[in-house]
């Protein structure tokens, strides 16, 4: 993993992973952040998306969250009865 210049292109897809995170979670979500280094416009960051949602009771979503290791495109697989990658 690297530090690359600033993408603008980290924005929009935060809001398409963000939408995504939605529709999974529907009625438990409160909000959702961008958060970390690709949040900061013109700051040099490495190509992961960070992002943070914020849920009504934790222990709702506790079992349907599986960390897998770093990768250029996901950290985070939501499993809802069948597995959901979060990555485009």
């Amino acid at each position: 993993m690297r530090v690359v210049p600033y993408d603008p292109s980290w924005k929009a897809e935060y809001e398409v992973e963000t939408q995504k995170i939605r529709n999974i979670l529907k009625d438990i979500i409160v909000e959702i952040y961008h958060i970390g280094s690709t949040a900061v416009e013109g700051l040099a960051a490495k190509t992961i998306i960070d992002i943070m949602p914020v849920v009504t009771d934790i222990n709702s979503v506790e079992c349907l969250v599986r960390f897998r290791p770093y990768s250029s495109t996901s950290i985070v697989t939501l499993d809802l009865n069948s597995t959901v990658n979060l990555s485009s």
